[in-house]
């Protein structure tokens, strides 16, 4: 993608940085924050599900089709858009991946447009 992100009608895609790693009240979960050029990401993510570091550089494609993907290596879920906010000068979306959370934040207005409410999408996520 070379630094830019592709914000949409039904698709979220960019590359980002994997820029911290916390642990969850939930056991075995992790929070995982990824900082892209003009997006970041927040995500529960089951700890051996999907490993990765600080620093990684990983590819996130948000969409309503199941994407292809290479199992074993990529990870890839599917949920529903939860909620849409707005807080001071930033946009959230927020999806459900079955109870754990993925919240998109950006200051691009086109974030809440993406997606409509309760929307079934899948969330795949690869090194890169």
């Amino acid at each position: 993608m070379g630094g830019k992100s592709v914000i949409s009608e039904g698709i979220i895609n960019f590359v980002g940085k994997i820029t911290n790693i916390s642990r969850s009240v939930i056991p075995n979960v992790s929070i995982i924050e990824i900082s892209g050029p003009n997006i970041s990401m927040k995500m529960d993510l089951v700890k051996d599900l999907w490993r990765v570091k600080v620093g990684d550089k990983v590819e996130v494609l948000i969409t309503r089709e199941k994407p292809s993907f290479e199992k074993g290596k990529d990870f890839v879920a599917h949920g529903h858009i939860v909620t849409k906010r707005k807080e001071s000068d930033v946009y959230k979306l927020l999806i459900s991946l079955w109870g754990f959370l993925v919240i998109l934040i950006s200051k691009d207005k086109s974030l809440h447009d993406t997606f409509g409410y309760v929307d079934k999408v899948y969330v795949k996520m690869r090194k890169v």
